[in-house]
């Protein structure tokens, strides 16, 4: 009886020791096997209002639980429900039973079958069964007994554990509805100890709400306290509320101000129980008229900007058709002279004022924010030393910055300031995954990469590539975070630190160069970042600039109509391409281009036209062409670099494009490419 009665407490203790309900439903099979076979064992639980019954823990060898819920109807197991009272019965008794209606049979009948109700209160809330579909003499009338016996504390014990669940979710539903609550919101007891506070508190306080409960203000910041625990006194004290308190307030982000409700916290027979504080930001409504001073100044300075910006745009294209002419025209003078000639040392000086003229023109369309992303071939190796001076200060004394770079690095194609910002945030990332200090390698190396490495990464391929890796010594990442640490706005940093939004511009600015990004990464083994770049093909444009055109890019008698309303810029383009061997017609707008284009029968082996002429744009003139003559082959350029330029247009349709300001041989290569 002893043991028994043992069995009965351990069933009791383990409501407060199971972690959930499923677990209690596991620790009663457990305890009960002990005792009888409980390898076929299920608990039924009665809901009287619809009168239906679940089955919230099931384990047969035979059935699967396919009967969730289902109406009591004749079941054993509501019989006993109904009964009040348990029922062991064999294979024999239970046909005798079902073939008098009294019960019916819901799955594969078992040999021997016994079930015993579970009461709380005296009212039966379900049915503990154990069964046998091998031994009718399985369970006897000591195992009905033993069942009996404790199943009142079974029943008890599940409706406790049930009870709590309820609670703890409705507690959770609560904090649910307050976090979802801006104003910051807090519960005090009358000793001014907290009883809740909503996330909206805690981040703004950066502290976490685990913190609060249980603490007075002055033990989880004496600041906030010195501040606030007068007015809650005085609510505690007096049992009144307090309104619209205005008070300065420290964030985790920086000083504002709150304006506070204090009432009192009655408890659920309405006695005088603790404060309540709620409190919402006005930060924003005491500065307002600092805030319109300032929009105001900014309006003005934007304006300001904006109307610079727009001359700068404007100043860049006119400035680069006039490059075009002076670089281009003293391109052909250098080609008719000897190597020898004295004028070649001043044509040089115009030719190198020209580029430090395009220098400027780049200057003012990044100034205007119109500059595309420009590839140009770089060594790694010079930026990552341009750089490590401000990478230092960014990553603090406390971490150390080593650099590992291959003395024989091969070039890459890229633009300096994307590729500086994908630097810029690798490290900087990798010391935020050093709170205590250690160590930053920037590491740079040639790769090549087979077959068979190139099936170790989704986005690897074959070639030939140079790698700049950024390791840590940090905290490392899990798997979990692995998997979405290029997402944007992905981020496991505090509130107020991080944007997620550093790793998914490395991850975009990467692919723009053609190459790929992979992490490798374990928790408390740091992290590795290595960046892959294709080598750049060649460096044709190391050449020098003034030496003679290649007679391969002339032209061969074709007939080309150009189309461009800048005389100087026109005049240029048609007397580099006839004195190259192309039959040349020239006009200043698109309608004349249709015209000439009639006029002639279409007796054009190529168009090249300006995008923005006066009325029609080169991209309407080409439609039109191209409707004419489906095969005609055009060349289109433009000054501008913004969405006059059309690029994107130009680029769908499948037609070339020629940047100006553009050189001879720039002009002379693209005409073949377009020819041939």
């Amino acid at each position: 009886m002893k043991i028994i009665q043992h069995l009965a407490y351990r069933i009791t203790n383990a409501v407060h020791e199971a972690e959930d309900i499923g677990q209690l439903y596991r620790t009663i099979q457990a305890e009960l096997s002990e005792f009888l076979a409980t390898e076929n064992f299920f608990i039924a639980l009665y809901d009287r209002g619809t009168d239906t019954i679940s089955l919230p823990y099931f384990v047969d060898s035979v059935d699967q639980n396919e009967f969730h819920v289902f109406p009591a109807g004749k079941t054993m197991t509501a019989y006993v429900i109904k009964r009040n009272e348990p029922l062991l019965i064999t294979r024999e008794e239970a046909d005798v039973m079902i073939a008098s209606g009294e019960v019916e049979m819901i799955g594969t009948p078992s040999q021997v079958w016994l079930g015993v109700p579970l009461r709380v209160n005296d009212e039966v809330t379900g049915v503990l069964v154990v069964q046998s579909y091998t031994d009718s003499e399985e369970f006897g009338e000591s195992d009905l007994e033993l069942l009996t016996f404790v199943s009142d504390q079974v029943g008890l014990a599940i409706e406790r554990k049930r009870a709590m669940e309820e609670l703890q979710k409705q507690r959770e539903e609560l904090q649910t509805i307050l976090d979802s609550v801006p104003a910051l919101i807090s519960y005090k007891d009358l000793g001014g100890r907290y009883l809740r506070v909503n996330r909206a508190l805690a981040d703004a306080t950066g502290i976490p709400q685990k913190r609060w409960v249980g603490r007075t203000a002055f033990e989880v910041s004496p600041d906030l306290a010195a501040r606030y625990h007068e007015d809650d006194e005085e609510v505690i004290r007096t049992g009144r509320p307090k309104r619209a308190i205005v008070e300065p307030f420290k964030t985790a982000t920086g000083d504002g101000w709150l304006m506070t409700d204090k009432i009192p916290y009655l408890d659920g027979d309405g006695n005088h129980a603790g404060v309540i504080s709620l409190a919402i930001d006005i930060t924003d409504r005491i500065r307002v008229e600092q805030e319109l001073l300032n929009k105001e100044e900014e309006l003005r300075q934007s304006q300001k900007m904006e109307a610079v910006g727009r001359l700068a745009g404007g100043i860049a294209h006119d400035f680069n058709n006039l490059l075009t002419a002076v670089s281009g025209y003293t391109q052909l003078m250098l080609c008719r002279l000897e190597q020898d000639d004295p004028n070649r040392a001043h044509l040089k000086q115009i030719e190198d004022a020209a580029e430090r003229g395009a220098s400027l023109t780049q200057q003012l369309l990044a100034f205007s924010r119109k500059q595309p992303v420009q590839l140009q071939a770089l060594q790694l190796n010079d930026r990552v030393a341009n750089m490590h001076d401000l990478l230092k200060h960014l990553i603090g004394e406390d971490v150390e910055l080593v650099t590992d770079l291959d003395p024989k690095l091969q070039t890459i194609n890229a633009d300096p300031s994307l590729l500086e910002q994908v630097m810029l945030n690798l490290v900087v990332n990798a010391r935020d995954a050093i709170p205590g200090g250690g160590t930053v390698t920037v590491k740079t190396r040639n790769v090549v990469i087979n077959g068979e490495a190139s099936r170790m990464s989704l986005e690897a391929r074959e070639g030939e590539f140079v790698c700049l890796s950024v390791q840590d010594t940090g905290v490392g990442m899990h798997k979990a975070t692995l998997d979405h640490v290029f997402e944007p706005f992905f981020t496991t940093k505090e509130k107020g630190r991080g944007t997620g939004l550093g790793l998914s511009v490395v991850y975009g600015n990467v692919q723009r160069h053609g190459g790929w990004i992979e992490v490798d990464s374990e928790p408390g083994k740091g992290a590795v970042f290595s960046v892959y770049l294709p080598v750049a093909e060649c460096e044709s444009k190391k050449q020098e600039k003034d030496a003679s055109v290649s007679r391969d890019l002339f032209g061969h008698s074709e007939r080309i109509l150009v189309v461009e309303d800048e005389d100087v810029v026109r005049d240029f383009a048609c007397k580099a391409l006839r004195d190259t061997g192309y039959d040349v017609f020239d006009v200043g707008s698109a309608e004349e281009g249709l015209e000439a284009y009639k006029r002639e029968s279409g007796d054009f082996d190529a168009v090249f036209s300006d995008v923005v002429l006066p009325g029609k744009s080169g991209v309407q003139l080409a439609d039109e062409l191209l409707s004419l003559d489906p095969e005609l082959r055009i060349l289109l350029s433009s000054g501008y670099t913004d969405e006059k330029s059309q690029r994107t247009r130009i680029s769908e349709k499948g037609l070339r494009f020629l940047q100006k300001p553009y050189s001879l041989a720039d002009l002379l290569g693209t005409m073949r490419e377009v020819l041939e």
